[in-house]
């Protein structure tokens, strides 16, 4: 009677489980399979596989027969005889005892075939196997291969599986006679997610049940699991970055459906291999010692054990999440002084196969500082510094500690000297820099070391904003030998060098030929050597130092080969310097929208680029595209409040920065506090800049013949000079001194001037000063027809933000998982790390820490910390 239950249960289409949470998407991913002679459902235990197919057997407009197979079922005869009973409760057939009787030939299954389709009534019937992954006997094999090549449109076979079945698959797809379902299909979208906690009575906010939707990888049985544990909970959202492994959890589950069924050697692989964040086979051979280590892992991924290929051919593998999380505590029970020997292992491994990065990270997390010091003073640093590496994501601050004791013999000590070095320059901590730099001696220390700390200066001279300091850092660099002999074998390295000499003499104010020869020639080298973080920056530095120069031709043709390069190269994105570039295009062209939107993408964008100088440049643009619109409070607020702008700062951002807070001195009315202001900055009046905004304050107080006199540097200096678009401003300012002094004709040849070295490129200038010449353009016409047409010159009210900060510490208050983050942030811990410490992904914490540094506002983690703490929010 048992076994005849058992049969019967077998052969029926499945019951729906408790709380069932319906899928049409899913269900109608299967209905679209009906064409092809067999649909293979292909994914890991708890998929959802046989709930889905349940679920569309219930709705599909024919007949469905149905099949869980068990391990004794794998006998041709045993099979048959349920595949009858299965197609005779269907109605596919009206005798199901003929299936006991058919042929089984191994070596001619058309015999079989003809008897099987003899039985079928009709056309159009499906037929569901369930557990197919088990099916191996070859006779079986060749007769399910028969019924699939000749059987449609008789039947539709679907398949079931946790692994592909041993037919040849390829054959089926070249023939279009397959339709495949794997995980990335069945797993849950967020919408199903959510339609199942609720059927357990939980709610969650959007944040954690996106965070618990990505950590499942919308793993079916994951997330049945979760919310049955969350069900009555009094803080379910807790529980989404506690997974646990007692009983009915989800730990347990991948315990018992997938670990503990491995044979011990792959359990083993699996578990000394988890604390990587990929795999290849022979890496996993290196730690482990694990010879067949490409074999077993291509086994895991063929039968779908959580183990995932990482792109089409790669030889490169992941672990899924949650089982990557039990593996790690598995690692953490059973290897406890075996973990320090694996990563030991894996930092040999990546050194000797040129990943520096990666070898460093583990050889800290190994606390193997001899070899994390070593790698960094040797290249290790420099190759971080070509791909703009924040060495401290690597857990590398950790050699500063005061803590780290490190018994070194001699040759050793110079590089650990220079490996603290770094990693203070990479805090920027220049002076704690210095002290470990005069800690190498005066010996005679390798070249690779030298570059090292000669890099240190470079980035100290940098962050000071002397151009003249970078260029004496950069010399040591590339002109020194056998340094620069070092520097050149180390690709990128020269062209990265050079841009920083670009970068500083731009924010100094050089001239903008040379510059323009030095930019053109670090992006050839950095194409030459392939290195395209560089290339970008080299782009973003060539469009500002145009935009500044008014060749807008020039322009374009940076942004299309900068589109070009963002094309070929999807992991990149574009910098500040070209939000800002383009929104200062915009404000000069007066098209404040455009250069509104700009602005903010590129106040987004700073927190991650983190350069103080690029800050000042964006809150400088930011104020004067305010100003532009009428919003002198908030323009005033930007340039006095802004953290950016604290401390020196190169002379072209000051000199701007001064013009900007004279000029707004003078529109608030206050002419005397803005020519007190310049005064006592010791602003030099002889500067373009500089003597337009003194003649405006002298303007505006009546001294018509001091404001002449003061603009006449501005008017004097060579034309190559000052830039297009303050000759052009400074012939603006001319005309309206003229008009004070009673001298029309004089203004209007200024006005003319002005308007054929402008021509339609430069209009801001003339938008800026439409109301003070309107009496003149009235009446003299001549000046009026050279007057450029203006528009989009104004901005919807609420696209400013407000002048006066709100009685909150901050206008957009953090959220309770940015102030967690910010927290970490406090600590010595890195990015990584605050991921593991808080269970969730680096991309997740690498976006709220974009989130945190746009809110507070700040440049980089240091600032940050220092904000939060004045605004006590630490």
């Amino acid at each position: 009677m048992t076994d005849l239950f058992a049969t019967a249960s077998k052969v029926r289409v499945p019951a729906l489980p408790p709380r069932f949470t319906s899928r049409p998407r899913l269900v109608a991913e299967i209905g679209r399979c009906d064409q092809p002679a067999l649909t293979l459902l292909a994914a890991g235990p708890g998929s959802g596989k046989t709930v889905a197919l349940s679920e569309w057997a219930r709705q599909a407009g024919g007949p469905v027969a149905w099949l869980s197979l068990d391990p004794p079922d794998n006998r041709a005869a045993r099979f048959w005889t349920l595949v009858g009973e299965a197609l005779a409760i269907s109605g596919a057939v009206s005798d199901a005892t003929s299936f006991g009787d058919f042929p089984h030939d191994p070596d001619d299954a058309s015999r079989f075939l003809g008897a099987f389709l003899e039985s079928i009534t009709g056309t159009g019937h499906s037929l569901i196997i369930d557990d197919a992954h088990l099916i191996t006997d070859p006779t079986l094999l060749v007769e399910i291969d028969a019924i699939i090549r000749y059987g449609h449109p008789h039947i539709h076979l679907v398949l079931s599986a946790r692994s592909d079945p041993m037919l040849p698959l390829h054959r089926y797809r070249l023939a279009g006679w397959l339709r495949e379902l794997r995980a990335d299909v069945l797993a849950m979208t967020k919408a199903e997610a959510r339609a199942l906690l609720k059927q357990h009575g939980v709610s969650l906010p959007t944040h954690d049940l996106a965070l618990l939707t990505d950590r499942t990888e919308g793993w079916a049985a994951g997330l049945r699991l979760s919310a049955m544990s969350m069900a009555g909970s009094r803080n379910p959202a807790q529980f989404v970055t506690q997974f646990a492994v007692n009983q009915g959890s989800v730990g347990e589950y991948l315990m018992e459906e997938i670990l503990d069924r491995l044979p011990e050697q792959v359990r083993r692989l699996l578990i000394q291999t988890s604390f990587l964040d990929e795999v290849t086979a022979p890496l996993a051979a290196a730690i482990t010692g694990i010879a067949e280590s490409a074999t077993l892992l291509g086994e895991l991924v063929r039968t779908n054990s959580f183990v995932l290929p990482v792109g089409r051919g790669t030889g490169r593998f992941r672990y899924h999440q949650l089982l990557a999380e039990i593996l790690r505590y598995l690692l953490r029970r059973e290897h406890t002084d075996g973990c320090r020997t694996l990563r030991r292992r894996a930092a040999a491994w990546f050194a000797e196969h040129g990943d520096t990065a990666s070898a460093m990270r583990f050889a800290v997390q190994a606390r193997d500082y001899v070899r994390a010091s070593s790698l960094l003073a040797r290249g290790g640093f420099a190759r971080a510094y070509v791909d703009r590496q924040d060495i401290l994501e690597l857990g590398l601050g950790t050699l500063t500690s005061a803590e780290l004791e490190v018994d070194l013999e001699p040759a050793r000590r110079a590089e650990f000297a220079v490996a603290r070095a770094a990693v203070t320059a990479a805090r920027g901590d220049h002076d704690a820099g210095d002290d470990y730099l005069r800690a190498m001696g005066s010996g005679d220390h390798p070249a690779e070391i030298m570059v090292t700390a000669h890099l240190v200066d470079l980035i100290s001279a940098q962050r000071s904003g002397s151009a003249d300091l970078v260029d004496r850092a950069a010399a040591r660099l590339i002109e020194e030998e056998p340094v620069a002999s070092v520097v050149r074998s180390t690709p990128g390295l020269t062209a990265a060098v050079r841009i920083a000499q670009a970068t500083a003499r731009s924010w100094d104010g050089r001239g903008h030929f040379e510059l323009e020869a030095l930019l053109l020639d670090t992006l050839a080298d950095a194409r030459a050597a392939q290195t395209p973080v560089i290339e970008l920056e080299c782009l973003g530095q060539l469009e500002l130092a145009y935009v500044h120069a008014s060749r807008f031709d020039h322009v374009r043709d940076c942004d299309l080969r900068t589109q070009m390069l963002l094309r070929q190269r999807p992991g990149l994105q574009p910098l500040t310097t070209h939000h800002l570039a383009r929104a200062l295009a915009a404000y000069t062209k007066a098209d404040l929208p455009a250069a509104h939107r700009a602005i903010r993408r590129a106040e987004q964008s700073r927190a991650v680029d983190g350069d103080r100088f690029v800050g000042a440049a964006v809150t400088l643009a930011s104020a004067r595209i305010a100003m532009a619109t009428g919003h002198l409070p908030e323009a005033h607020h930007l340039v006095h409040t802004a953290t950016d702008l604290d401390g020196a700062l190169p002379s072209r951002l000051a000199t701007d920065r001064l013009a900007l807070l004279g000029d707004l001195e003078t529109a608030l009315g206050r002419p005397h506090a803005a020519l007190r202001m310049i005064q006592d900055s010791h602003g030099n009046i002889r500067d373009p800049q500089i003597a337009i905004t003194v003649a405006r304050a002298l303007l505006a107080k009546g001294e018509v013949r001091a404001a002449e006199d003061a603009l006449r540097p501005a008017l004097t200096a060579p034309e190559d000079a000052p830039s297009l678009p303050v000759i052009v401003e400074a012939l603006l300012m001319s005309a309206q001194i003229a008009v004070a002094a009673g001298q029309p004709a004089r203004a209007a040849d200024a006005v003319i001037r002005a308007t054929e070295l402008g021509s339609d490129r430069i209009l801001q200038p003339f938008a800026a000063a439409a109301t003070p010449m309107a009496g003149l353009l009235r009446r003299h016409p001549e000046a009026h027809r050279a007057w450029p047409a203006l528009s989009n010159t104004g901005l919807p009210a609420d696209a400013v933000r407000p002048a006066i900060p709100s009685a909150s510490p901050l206008p957009n208050p953090l959220t309770n998982r940015e102030i967690a983050i910010l927290r970490h942030l406090t600590t010595t811990l890195t990015t990584s790390e605050i991921a593991t410490e808080l269970c969730v992904s680096i991309n997740t914490v690498k976006t709220h820490i974009a989130a945190i540094y746009r809110k507070l506002p700040a440049t980089g983690r240091r600032n940050a910390v220092i904000r939060a703490r004045q605004l006590e929010l630490l």
